[in-house]
């Protein structure tokens, strides 16, 4: 799984982000980590229940300072109901949009599917 979380890694990196948002990390850090390790971008990560080095936001109603200047955003096996809020936060902030979605998800049409070496992407490309 090492190589896939490397994987999106490398593809959100090939956009040259300066600011890369994280959202619903939970307790698996190995996405950031390996962007940590590809880029100097400022790389935030924020979840419903906040632990060390991760901000608090409840992207329903979410804090909009922390997604500004944004060029990327992605989330990591988030439910299907929360698509919605994602798309219409990187839509705020004119942000790429990166969802790696668990096997069974449909994408609403709106999304490109990406496949980037091992790693199944969701898309959508708001810095237009």
């Amino acid at each position: 799984m090492i190589g896939e979380y490397r994987d999106i890694a490398e593809f959100i990196t090939l956009c040259r982000p300066k600011k890369i948002v994280e959202v619903g990390i939970g307790r698996d850090f190995s996405t950031l980590k390996e962007l940590e390790k590809m880029t100097a971008a400022n790389i935030i990560a924020v979840d419903i229940s906040p632990s060390e080095g991760v901000l608090a936001d409840d992207i329903t109603r979410p804090d909009m300072d922390i997604y500004k200047g944004s060029d990327v955003i992605y989330s990591i096996r988030p439910p299907p109901e929360l698509y919605p809020y994602l798309i219409d936060i990187a839509r705020k902030v004119k942000a790429l949009l990166v969802i790696r979605p668990f096997s069974l998800d449909e994408p609403p049409k709106i999304f490109k599917l990406v496949n980037y070496k091992r790693a199944v992407l969701y898309i959508i490309d708001f810095r237009r």
